[in-house]
This record gives structure tokens, C-alpha cells and sequence, in this order.
């Protein structure tokens, strides 16, 4: 794969970043939604930059931004809780092949995958990101 990055660096959660911010952008993001996300490594390293695996996307008047990596104890409004091992199971399958459905369902079984609040307006986004992502993992 040409241009794919490793998972779990800052480069890593930068371009995942960008593909959430272009896939907002596609899709749009209702002017007046404010909502906080954090993605992060419950067994997370430390990044390059200092802070923690991880990636936090804040909305604020239908602006989305985001930064790569997370702060110990960071909170929002939303919080994905993943371990490292799941992130990169599911960061290889693309939306529509069985085995994905397969794996995020075993991981919320297995709490290796944790959601904490509603993605609602930004879950169709998350999901339009996810396939551009895998293709740009390795």
C-alpha cells in the first residue's frame, strides 16, 4: 500500500483526523451540534507528541476539529474505549465484509470495545471514515 501509515502513531491518528473531517464535510454536520469525542487506547503507549494513543474530535457550531493523540484522564462527551489489539482487528476489514460486524460485535461482548454516549449526528460520519482508513493502514 502506497501512502499507508503505521497504526497507532501520530501520523497514524492525524490522517484518521482528516478522514473524519472529509467525510463530515461530505455528509455535513448540522450547524448548531456541539458534541466532544474521544477515541483512545485503554492500553494506549505514549505518542511522539507527548500525549496518548488516541483522538479526539470536538464539534462546535457545526465545526469539526480534532487532534491527534489523548491526555491521561481526558473526558468528553463521547468515549470509545479500545484496546489496541481490537483497533487494529477492526482497522483491517472494510465496512462490508462480514467479518467486521463479526469482530465489533465480539469485542462490545468481550468490553474490548466500549462506547460511553451517543456518536448520533457524527455516527454516519465515523462510518463513512472508517473504509478510507483501512486502506490507508498498515
Amino acid at each position: 500500500m502506497t501512502g499507508a501509515l503505521v497504526q497507532g502513531t501520530a501520523p497514524w491518528f492525524a490522517m484518521v483526523g482528516v478522514a473524519i473531517a472529509e467525510a463530515a464535510e461530505r455528509l455535513g454536520i448540522p450547524p448548531d451540534l456541539n458534541l466532544s469525542v474521544l477515541e483512545r487506547y485503554v492500553d494506549g503507549e505514549r505518542l511522539d507528541n507527548g500525549l496518548f494513543q488516541g483522538l479526539r474530535v470536538d464539534v462546535v457550531g457545526g465545526s469539526l476539529a480534532f487532534r491527534s493523540g489523548v491526555l491521561a484522564g481526558e473526558t468528553a462527551q463521547v468515549v470509545i474505549d479500545v484496546t489496541a489489539a481490537t483497533a487494529r482487528r477492526l482497522n483491517l476489514l472494510l465496512s462490508a465484509d462480514p467479518a467486521y460486524a463479526q469482530a465489533v460485535g465480539k469485542a462490545m461482548r468481550d468490553g474490548d470495545l466500549r462506547i460511553h454516549g451517543d456518536l448520533g449526528a457524527l455516527g454516519p460520519i465515523f462510518a463513512l471514515a472508517h473504509d478510507r482508513i483501512v486502506e490507508q493502514t498498515c
